[in-house]
């Protein structure tokens, strides 16, 4: 099935309190959360393919509520030029949030030849994750889940800034994650088909 953003199709007349940011539906316990992942590029591989196991969102208890349950392997630099939608979940409890758990189990550096060919997998080069491949991603301030509502976060994984040579030995890369954090309503206007 092919998946898009969904907007509201109506609105309320309803006046809110304010508390959940405007609009939303107040008899609804879950909104919806649309992921989008981009890159910046990067001319030191021909492609970088990373394993999501899970994205989670953080209230201010700590405990996670998944968005989204892998493996998925996507190829970032795929990514460069045109944000991709990556997953959805339509059954996210309202509420505030304060950060994005992003968890991988893999990522892999591949070079290629001149023809534009990619070496062999057996050489492809696997860098160390930080902690345990799970990254807790801080958005600049709250946001929030609304009944009815779609959320879109957008994270811009910058593989140019965070691969880096490993000065002190074997010239081994490194991965020091830097990843930038958009959340927004959805304002595509475009519909979500099954």
């Amino acid at each position: 099935a092919a998946l898009s953003l969904s907007a509201c199709g109506g609105s309320s007349s309803n006046d809110d309190n304010g508390a959940t940011g405007g609009g939303g539906d107040p008899t609804l316990t879950t909104g919806t959360v649309a992921i989008l992942m981009t890159d910046a590029p990067t001319d030191a591989f021909c492609r970088i393919y990373a394993t999501v196991e899970s994205i989670d969102l953080l209230g201010t208890s700590g405990t996670p509520t998944n968005v989204f349950v892998g493996p998925e392997t996507v190829d970032l630099l795929q990514m460069r030029n045109y944000t991709d939608f990556f997953a959805i979940d339509t059954a996210v409890p309202i509420g505030s949030y304060e950060k994005v758990r992003l968890t991988l189990s893999d990522l892999a550096l591949v070079e290629c030849d001149g023809a534009g060919n990619p070496e062999a997998e057996a050489a492809w080069e696997h860098p160390r994750l930080p902690g345990n491949g799970k990254m807790d991603l801080n958005p600049r301030g709250m946001f929030e889940v609304i009944g009815g509502e779609t959320l879109v976060i957008e994270l811009d994984m910058d593989m140019n800034k965070s691969l880096h040579v490993h000065q002190t030995g074997n010239g081994r890369w490194q991965f020091r994650p830097v990843i930038f954090v958009t959340i927004r309503p959805d304002d595509s206007k475009l519909v979500r088909v099954y």
